[in-house]
């Protein structure tokens, strides 16, 4: 009984040291992957997926289709009584955060899905950005009041302006003067379909900008859902 009871105690003792032993791994490798995450060194990146894997539905790819479905039927709700459609896009991007001593974005790869939708407008500009609010009190619930601008500016059109749904959405709205379309291009420029960006559907630029031209002002509504986002290991 003498020596099983010895035996029992040094079985006891290993397994407590074992115990101990990968505690303290756990709190090593917890404390530096805290540290290179603060630091922005990534240590552990290698066992994340890649930028490209997220954008191509290799990783994600529910989280990916679920967003993609979620700006498609906003943009169906979204469309202003009195405007003309010019014409969506649909689109997907991904973007590394900046994580270093001077900014923290507090992630390592954050991946979106996006609609745009263009619409253009016959009469007062300001009878325009009443009515887009007006609609928009229903489809971007909670980020009221809405600032409208008074005149697109003097660069042809509006600065954006950014809303925070209550929906979990996020809104983007430029207005612009559809006579200065033709020599500069919509406010949101040429949207690219390479690198970060994955184009899933929709109209060409040179499409939404032939729709405009000729009314008297265009509005871009852009909204975005994130799909995926990660930390920095």
């Amino acid at each position: 009984m003498k020596k099983m009871s010895g035996q029992n105690t040094s079985s006891s003792r290993i397994l407590r040291h074992v115990l101990v032993g990968l505690a303290v791994i756990a709190l090593c490798l917890g404390a530096l992957s805290w540290v290179s995450s603060a630091a922005g060194l990534g240590l552990f990146g290698f066992l994340q997926p890649s930028m490209e894997d997220v954008l191509d539905g290799r990783r994600a790819n529910a989280e990916r289709l679920a967003a993609i479905q979620t700006v498609d039927k906003w943009m169906t709700q979204s469309i202003t009584a009195g405007a003309t459609l010019a014409g969506t896009q649909t689109f997907t991007r991904c973007e590394w955060g900046q994580n270093n001593p001077e900014v923290n974005d507090g992630y390592r790869l954050r991946c979106t899905a996006s609609g745009v939708l263009v619409s253009s407008w016959e009469g007062s500009f300001d009878g325009f950005t009443q009515a887009m609010a007006s609609r928009l009190e229903a489809t971007c619930p909670g980020a009221g009041p809405w600032r409208t601008p008074l005149s697109p500016g003097s660069r042809g059109h509006s600065d954006p302006l950014r809303y925070e749904c209550s929906n979990g959405l996020t809104l983007y709205l430029i207005f612009g003067d559809s006579s200065r379309v033709a020599s500069d291009g919509l406010a949101n420029g040429v949207l690219p379909c390479t690198d970060n960006f994955r184009c899933i559907s929709g109209a060409a630029d040179g499409e939404l900008r032939q729709a405009v031209t000729g009314s008297d002002s265009y509005a871009i509504q852009q909204i975005d859902k994130t799909y995926y986002e990660d930390q920095l290991w």
